[in-house]
């Protein structure tokens, strides 16, 4: 999952000079070297889409030349993309040793076709990837988990990956990853007889009975009269 990538270092920086290059068919980046200096590169964008797209993911580890330097091994710490097109808009990149463990979020691919579903249930993929620490070697793009013995009701958690000893899992084994839904059940239609309780309090309760006067009303107009006397 290594792959050369070719860069050049870049002076200006800003979004209207990275607007610039993006216009120009470039790519800006930036690398954060391990004594902590942060360099300011740019990138064929078209060659680096391409790179990209034969990788399930994009934990990916590059060998980064610059203005045709010796390569460094360097980590895609995080791709940006616009949120409408997808286009590339950003890379950050953090310089590697291959000798010290990194930590690093891992995506979590479901593989087999679970035994529930058959009977209407529904996968939730409920957490989609795990925090791990590793050496760089030992970095992959996915985890699989087989739910294909998974009933409706049954869960399996990060605890369900087994994950080999090089890999130091960060994220709690008690979280769930993928949960077999039973069918929903649809409401039943209420009563007829409960529509008409519902409609009726909704118009304001009883109807009123015509001829009835209030007695305020009738005490009202006997003082009037009294008053006129």
């Amino acid at each position: 999952m290594e792959t050369v990538v070719e860069a050049s270092a870049r002076e200006l920086t800003g979004s209207a000079n990275a607007r610039r290059l993006r216009r120009e068919g470039k790519l800006p980046a930036i690398i954060n070297s391990r004594d902590g200096e942060t360099k300011h590169i740019e990138m064929d964008r078209h060659s680096f889409q391409m790179m990209l797209n034969h990788h399930a993911s994009e934990n990916l580890i590059v060998d980064l030349v610059i203005n045709g330097a010796p390569a460094k091994k360097a980590l895609l710490k995080d791709v940006q993309h616009h949120s409408l097109s997808g286009d590339l808009l950003h890379v950050d990149m953090v310089e590697l040793s291959m000798t010290e463990k990194m930590t690093i979020s891992i995506p979590v691919t479901l593989i087999g076709d679970a035994k529930g579903v058959e009977f209407g249930g529904t996968i939730d993929h409920v957490i989609r990837e795990v925090e791990i620490e590793c050496l760089p070697t030992d970095l992959v793009e996915t985890f699989e988990l087989d739910v294909s013995e998974m009933n409706i009701g049954d869960t399996l958690y990060v605890r369900d990956l087994n994950l080999d000893s090089k890999y130091d899992v960060k994220t709690s084994e008690d979280f769930a990853i993928a949960h077999l839904a039973a069918p929903r059940v649809e409401e039943e239609v209420a009563e007829e007889g409960e529509e008409d309780k519902a409609a009726e309090a909704a118009a304001g309760g009883e109807p009123e009975v015509i001829g009835k006067k209030d007695d305020d009303e009738e005490g009202g107009d006997g003082e009037a009269k009294a008053d006129d006397g």
